[in-house]
């Protein structure tokens, strides 16, 4: 970072600041600078004098909209006290709207991240502050719109008051509409209990819901209203514990931890469920009862799923309006039901990625000729030929072949897939050389493609 830098005084802009050990380096410099637009303070853990921080006068720079501030590690023992001094004296104006904070290692934060200073705020962004146990009353700011809390290993509740009085017709998070909470492994609820009463309520406007490895996190049954919730990501154990999920269009639910199957009950309540992503889960982690509910699903992803040894019975039979269907890195998985597949009428996409035994494209893909659009086929190295019947597929659209070494050539009736605009070859040597532009066998089958991208 060049020295003296508040000699600039016309200097509006400045994204990046590194604070440096060394005189003409510190925070001081930014006193007289009317900085606006977004300011990211780096190396705070540099700063030896909570004076010096609040020198930097970041409360007058009224132009200033997106704060971000920035801690290290450290090795040796850390001045908590300081910490918390200096962002006590990095109060922002009160026109800002985004705040990150990064590595704080003090305990408590400013009480001014609760009051006015932040009444515009619509984003905030903590990660990393290890020491901290409490969070600032955030449920106060009446326009925050995205709060992602990540790495904050001590904070056990997103509202409590420590006064000890109970929140009494006060809504919190008012305006909220995306939570995301990761690694926070003592988060124990999302609100203390007894800490709100009468008619106060919480995330009344949540529309999305992140939720990674936050394993102690438990959120008893009708203890919050999600009734505007259409975006949801977390384990298997975590939905468990939620209810009145009608509004959820699209659920993300991962297996890696728990051993908890998605129970009927809470499919059945998932009516207006468009799309549905699934990793790490095993035979039994979607009872066939419940996947009957999922009328309304248009989109399905099996991913990551090491210990399905097989496709498992009704998972898809009862998906009518299915129009997507993913499957990747499931290395057990080698045919799909056909006495499932041919009630999926709408389905326009497949993708099969990383599929390591799949030898043979699925017999039952066969019956979506007339309606499948995109075919992707990526990393299948056991994957020995194209069937002669994928040139019936006369609505395919989109066809991809990549990582398929053993594939060595197409089949002779893509010259009939007229409505095939898309073709793209990558990591197939021998399919690659026998599709080589005027000289490759299969040519003449297929350049009457639009876009052809061939190696």
């Amino acid at each position: 970072m060049p020295t003296k830098i508040g000699e600039l005084t016309c200097l509006k802009t400045l994204s990046r600041f590194i604070v440096g050990c060394d005189r003409g380096n510190g925070l001081e410099e930014l006193q007289c600078l009317n900085l606006g637009g977004e300011l990211g303070l780096h190396h705070l853990e540099r700063v030896t004098n909570p004076m010096d921080a609040k020198k930097a006068n970041l409360a007058e720079k009224t132009n200033l909209r997106h704060l971000k501030l920035y801690w290290q590690l450290r090795s040796g023992k850390e001045n908590i006290d300081i910490d918390e001094k200096v962002l006590e004296a990095l109060e922002p104006p009160p026109n800002l709207e985004t705040l990150l904070i990064e590595g704080f290692r003090g305990r408590c934060f400013p009480v001014w991240m609760s009051n006015s200073t932040m009444k515009k705020v619509v984003r905030i962004d903590i990660s990393s502050c290890e020491s901290c146990m409490h969070l600032p009353q955030l449920g106060k700011l009446p326009h925050l719109k995205y709060l992602r809390l990540k790495n904050l290993a001590r904070v056990e509740y997103i509202i409590e008051d420590q006064s000890g009085n109970p929140l009494r017709s006060v809504q919190q998070f008012p305006s909220l509409e995306s939570l995301d909470l990761q690694y926070l492994d003592n988060l124990k609820g999302l609100l203390k209990e007894q800490v709100m009463t009468g008619s106060a309520e919480a995330f009344p406007n949540l529309e999305q819901l992140d939720i990674l490895d936050c394993n102690s996190l438990i959120i008893p049954p009708l203890s919050l209203s999600l009734k505007k919730l259409k975006k949801l990501e977390c384990d298997s154990l975590n939905l468990a514990s939620l209810s009145k999920l009608e509004a959820v269009t699209d659920l993300n639910v991962n297996f890696w931890n728990t051993f908890t199957c998605i129970t009927v009950e809470t499919l059945q309540s998932l009516t207006n469920l468009k799309k549905l992503e699934i990793l790490a889960a095993d035979d039994m982690s979607l009872p066939e009862e419940g996947m009957r509910a999922l009328k309304s699903l248009t989109s399905l992803y099996i991913n990551y799923c090491e210990k399905l040894t097989c496709w498992p019975q009704g998972w898809l039979r009862h998906l009518t309006a299915l129009e997507e269907l993913e499957i990747i890195e499931c290395p057990e998985v080698v045919e799909l039901p056909e006495e499932e597949v041919k009630y999926l009428k709408f389905l326009k996409k497949v993708n099969l990625h990383g599929l390591r035994k799949m030898e043979y494209l699925p017999k039952a893909l066969q019956h979506l000729s007339s309606s499948l659009q995109h075919l992707y086929l990526n990393d299948l190295p056991q994957l020995s030929s194209l069937p002669d019947w994928l040139g019936d597929f006369t609505s395919l659209e989109v066809l991809t072949i990549i990582e398929c070494p053993k594939v060595t050539s197409l089949p002779t009736r893509i010259r009939g897939m007229t409505n095939l605009q898309y073709l793209w070859i990558w990591k197939c040597p021998e399919l690659e050389r026998r599709c080589e532009k005027e000289n490759g066998e299969d040519w003449q089958n297929i350049q009457h493609i639009p876009r052809l991208f061939i190696g």
